[in-house]
């Protein structure tokens, strides 16, 4: 797992593009508020210094994206878990059990996710850490976690 650190004021320099071409980035938040908000926040921030966004994600979860950033959506493999069609968020789960079928159906997404990648490859894949299996796609990958770096160093 590699950690990544930006703080605010070095973020300006460490993101300019002087010089160097544009990179086309995937990025799969997972699906849930506590993930998406911040992995969105940094594909935001990646789009303003020109780099060319696109947020891999499903219909429902997609409704609730920025317009400015490139959005592929994926099936929700609700019908295989058991859930009800358009649940597709962790915040929408009204126990344990319905949030862990979500957990489910986002793990399911895989084989899709597989297809686009090989099918059209970007320069960099961020994935949520949810989705540790994506740093074996074959291309580079970022692995993001929204926890405090604390969390990390603790466990």
């Amino acid at each position: 797992l590699i950690c990544v650190y930006i703080n605010r004021s070095g973020m300006e320099n460490q993101l300019e593009m002087e010089g160097s071409e544009a990179l086309k980035m995937y990025v799969l938040p997972f699906p849930s508020p506590g993930h998406t908000i911040p992995l969105i926040n940094l594909a935001q921030i990646l789009a303003l210094k020109g780099h060319h966004i696109t947020i891999l994600t499903t219909p429902s979860n997609a409704q609730v994206l920025p317009n400015n950033l490139n959005v592929h959506t994926f099936d929700f493999p609700s019908d295989q878990v058991g859930l009800p069609s358009g649940l597709e968020n962790a915040a929408s789960a009204g126990d344990s059990v319905t949030a862990h079928k979500i957990l489910k159906a986002a793990l399911l997404l895989k084989p899709q996710i597989e297809t686009l990648v090989q099918q059209n490859p970007p320069h960099v894949l961020i994935s949520d850490f949810m989705f540790r299996w994506s740093s074996k796609l074959g291309v580079p990958t970022l692995l993001f976690t929204p926890m405090p770096i604390f969390v990390d160093c603790v466990f």
